[in-house]
C-alpha cells in the first residue's frame, strides 16, 4: 500500500492535509497556496515546510548568518506570517491562477506539437528502412532481429527518465534527451558496418526510453480530465502526421542523400527540437506542488496488485507493437514478399500515415465518448487482424496499400485510447516513476517479440515447406513472412481482455486516481 513519508507535525498540511484530517486534492492545495505566492511576489513558487493554517500561509527561512554563540553552526529560524486572500482578492488571484495554468498547458501543447512534428518526421525519413540498410551493411535477419531484441531490452532507461522527470522536472526529462540525439546521430549517419549502426539504434532506443515518462506525464498533466482524449487524440495526430511525411519526404530525398545523409539532416533537426523544449516548455504548478509532497519509493508502487496487474496490461500492449508497428516484420515482409524497393516501402509507410493523422483526432473523441478501454480493445484488434489479412493476401498496388492503410487508421485509434487512460492511471506526485517503472518491467519482457518473430518466420517456412513438398514456395514464403502478425493476433484477443478488465476513468476517480485531484492511491486495488 502506498503512503505518505513520515513527515514532522508541522509540515503535514503542507504534504495536504486539511486541519480535519482530510486529504486535500492536489490541484485545491495547489491553487490555494500558489494563490498566496503569487500575491507575495514569489513567482508561483513555494518553500519548503510552509503550510496552511487558519486561513494564512506560515512557515519558516533558514537564516545562512551564522549567529554568535551559535555553536553548532546551525542557522536560526524566523518564523513568518503571510495572511491569505479572501473574498474577492481571492476570486481574483483564483482566476489569475487558472488563466496562468491554462496558458501554460496551450504552450506546452504548441511546443510538444510542433518540435514533435520535427524530429519523429525527421527520424521516418529513414527508420523504416533500417532493417533493409543492416541487411545493405552485411546483416542476416537472425542479426536484424537481434538489432531490435536487444533496443526493447533497453527499456529500463525509462526507470531512470521516471526518477528524472519528478525529481527534476518534465521539462529537462524532456529536452535534455533530446540533445544528447544529436552526437549519436551524427555517429549513425558515419557507420560503414551493421555493429555501429546497431550501437547507434541502441543508443537512440536508451535516450528515447528515458524521454517517455516525462514526455507522457507532461502530456497528460497538458489536460483536463474532461478534453484529455481530443488532447491526446490532437497530439498523436501530430505523431501520425509526422510519420506519413516523414517516409514521403525521405523517398523524394533518398537518391540525394542516401540514408546516411538523412541521419545527419535528422541530427541537426534534434538539436533545433531540443533547444525549442529547454526554452519553451513549462512544468504544470499543480504537478509540481503535488511532487514535492510526496517521497515515493519504487518498492512500494510494486507492492500495489493495481500497478502489477497494469505491468502485464503493457508488456502485452509492448509486445504487440514490437511485432507490428515498431518490429522489422512489416517491412521485411513488404520487400521479401511484395517486391517492394527503399522508395516502395517508405511510400507504403507514407500511406499508412496518411491514414493514421486523419483519424487521430476522431480517436481521441471516440476515447473520450466510449473509453480508452474500448477504444483501445477494438482499434489494436482490428489493426492486426487487418494487417494480417494484408500479409496473407499479398495484395499489391492499390488494393494492397489501401488494406494496410486501413490497419494503420485502427492501430492509431488504439494506441490513442490505450494512451489516453494509460497515463493517467497513476497519481500526479509518482507519475513519472509508475510509468517509468511500468514501461521499463514491460520492455524487458516484451524484448522476446522480435526475436520470437525472427524464429516464427524461420520455423514457418520450414514447416510450410515441408508440407507442401516444395511445391509454390513463393506462396509459402508469403504464408511464412506472415506468421509473427498472426502471433500478434493472439496477443490483440488476450491484450483486449485484460485491458476491459481494468478499472476505467471514473471507478479509479472513486479511488482517487486517473484525475488531476488525485494525491496517493488507496490502500488496495480497486475491482475489476
Amino acid at each position: 500500500m502506498l503512503q505518505a513519508p513520515d513527515l514532522p507535525p508541522s509540515r503535514h498540511r503542507a504534504s495536504g492535509e486539511r486541519s480535519g484530517g482530510r486529504p486535500l486534492p492536489v490541484r485545491a492545495h495547489a491553487r490555494r497556496a500558489v494563490a498566496a505566492a503569487v500575491l507575495r511576489g514569489a513567482h508561483h513558487q513555494l518553500d519548503a515546510g510552509e503550510t496552511l493554517r487558519d486561513g494564512t500561509l506560515s512557515g519558516w527561512k533558514d537564516d545562512a548568518v551564522r549567529q554568535p554563540g551559535d555553536r553548532d553552526g546551525r542557522g536560526q529560524r524566523t518564523p513568518r506570517t503571510v495572511p491569505l486572500p479572501t473574498g474577492d482578492h481571492l476570486m481574483d488571484t483564483g482566476r489569475v491562477l487558472e488563466e496562468s495554468l491554462t496558458q501554460a498547458r496551450r504552450r506546452n501543447m504548441v511546443v510538444l506539437m510542433s518540435t514533435t512534428l520535427l524530429i519523429v518526421g525527421a527520424r521516418f525519413t529513414w527508420w523504416r528502412l533500417i532493417p533493409l540498410h543492416l541487411r545493405t551493411l552485411n546483416a542476416s535477419d537472425q542479426q536484424v532481429g537481434l538489432v531490435f531484441t536487444v533496443m526493447w531490452l533497453l527499456g529500463p532507461a525509462q526507470l531512470v527518465g521516471g526518477l528524472i522527470s519528478d525529481r527534476w522536472g518534465r521539462r529537462f526529462a524532456i529536452a535534455i534527451p533530446s540533445l544528447i540525439l544529436v552526437p549519436i546521430l551524427i555517429f549513425g549517419a558515419l557507420a560503414q558496418h551493421w555493429l555501429w549502426l546497431a550501437f547507434m539504434l541502441w543508443l537512440v532506443g536508451i535516450i528515447s526510453s528515458m524521454q517517455r515518462p516525462g514526455f507522457q506525464a507532461l502530456l497528460a498533466e497538458s489536460a483536463t480530465d474532461d478534453d484529455r482524449g481530443r488532447v491526446f487524440g490532437g497530439f498523436h495526430t501530430i505523431v501520425a502526421l509526422a510519420m506519413m511525411l516523414g517516409p514521403a519526404v525521405g523517398a523524394a530525398l533518398l537518391p540525394l542523400l542516401g540514408i546516411s545523409g538523412l541521419i545527419w539532416a535528422t541530427a541537426i533537426l534534434a538539436l533545433i527540437a531540443g533547444l525549442g523544449r529547454l526554452l519553451l516548455l513549462r512544468e504544470g504548478q499543480f504537478a509540481s506542488v503535488a511532487s514535492r509532497a510526496s517521497q515515493i519509493g519504487l518498492g512500494e508502487i510494486l507492492r500495489e496488485p493495481l500497478f502489477r496487474r497494469l505491468i502485464v496490461v503493457n508488456s502485452l500492449f509492448l509486445l504487440l507493437l514490437s511485432l507490428t508497428r515498431d518490429g522489422p516484420f512489416v517491412t521485411l515482409h513488404a520487400a521479401d514478399s511484395l517486391g517492394l524497393d527503399e522508395q516502395a516501402v517508405n511510400l507504403l509507410f507514407a500511406i499508412g500515415g496518411t491514414g493514421a493523422a486523419a483519424i487521430s483526432v476522431v480517436g481521441g473523441a471516440l476515447s473520450d465518448r466510449i473509453g480508452g478501454r474500448r477504444s483501445s480493445a477494438l482499434g489494436l484488434g482490428l489493426h492486426v487482424l487487418l494487417l494480417l489479412l494484408w500479409g496473407i493476401l499479398g495484395w499489391d498496388g492499390w488494393p494492397g496499400a489501401f488494406l494496410f492503410g486501413l490497419s494503420w487508421i485502427m492501430l492509431q485509434i488504439g494506441v490513442v485510447g490505450y494512451l489516453t487512460w494509460f497515463s493517467v492511471f497513476a497519481p500526479a506526485a509518482v507519475r513519472g516513476r509508475v510509468l517509468g517503472l511500468v514501461g521499463a518491467i514491460a520492455s524487458i519482457i516484451s524484448a522476446a517479440g522480435p526475436q520470437l518473430g525472427t524464429w516464427l518466420r524461420s520455423a514457418s517456412l520450414s514447416l510450410l515447406t515441408g508440407l507442401s513438398s516444395g511445391a509454390h514456395p513463393e506462396e509459402m514464403a508469403q504464408l511464412a513472412s506472415s506468421a509473427p502478425f498472426a502471433l500478434a493476433l493472439m496477443i490483440a484477443l488476450l491484450l483486449g481482455v485484460l485491458v476491459l478488465r481494468m478499472p476505467g476513468r471514473h471507478e479509479l476517480a472513486r479511488w482517487g486516481l486517473g484525475t488531476d485531484e488525485a494525491e496517493l492511491p488507496p490502500p488496495g486495488p480497486p475491482s475489476a
